[in-house]
């Protein structure tokens, strides 16, 4: 589907809320900056962010796969349970569809590569990197939307606040969380998704949120907050993420 389409579609919608009255996450916002990208440049936004981000980063194993639907060298299966417990494997998907949403595809290693890089301040001059984390206020009725700030979120631990993204599509998850100055890290992907049974704790969550706060806090804790669910669609060894 072409971008301008999907712009379409989702600012056709009603809005969540009047203008600062609120958060909401939407996909929507990204397909917009891919716009404004071409818009400013001329160029194809995969383009600039190749040429700007990920070549000067060495992120040797991120790229935008277009159309193809495979995943270039060695990576997990992504899985959905289906009906009668059959597993659907979904590790062959075009995700151009999600475009700057969600197409391109990286590796574990590539995300701390490039977290360290932002929050150490090497692709934004502080006052755009402390914008980026000006962040929504937690709101013990809106948990979700708590700590969010532009395109990055912060979550509490039981070492303190760690900064990241996490996400979900067809098969993969991720979670990529980064202590503030980026020189602890943990990314940890999942391939296998839309597990959870309504009503019922999902406990494979729980779990890494747990492993989460072992390998960044070096201690077992179960206190930290629960991220939010954003579209970043990653596997093991290689992974599909969306910014």
């Amino acid at each position: 589907m072409p971008p301008r389409e999907l712009a379409r579609i989702g600012l056709s919608l009603p809005p969540e809320n009047a203008p600062g009255a609120g958060y909401s996450y939407a996909n929507t916002n990204y397909i917009l900056l891919g716009l404004i990208i071409e818009k400013v440049t001329g160029r194809p936004a995969a383009f600039e962010v190749t040429r700007r981000i990920i070549r000067p980063l060495g992120l040797r194993g991120t790229y935008f796969p277009g159309t193809y639907p495979h995943i270039a060298g060695p990576h997990s299966k992504a899985y959905i349970p289906w009906s009668e417990g059959e597993l659907r494997d979904f590790s062959v998907y075009n995700m151009s569809w999600l475009w700057m949403a969600g197409e391109m595809v990286s590796t574990t290693a590539d995300l701390d590569r490039f977290y360290r890089a932002l929050l150490a301040g090497r692709l934004l001059r502080p006052a755009e990197l402390a914008e980026m984390r000006t962040v929504v206020p937690w709101d013990p009725a809106s948990p979700e939307s708590g700590g969010y700030g532009l395109g990055i979120y912060s979550v509490a631990l039981s070492c303190g606040l760690v900064w990241g993204h996490d996400g979900l599509a067809l098969g993969h998850s991720t979670i990529s969380w980064h202590s503030p100055d980026g020189a602890r890290q943990a990314s940890i992907a999942l391939n296998m998704t839309h597990y959870q049974v309504p009503g019922e704790p999902d406990v494979i969550f729980g779990a890494t949120v747990e492993f989460m706060d072992l390998a960044l806090c070096g201690s077992s804790s179960t206190g930290a907050r629960p991220a939010t669910t954003v579209p970043f669609v990653p596997v093991d060894g290689s992974i599909r993420i969306g910014f």
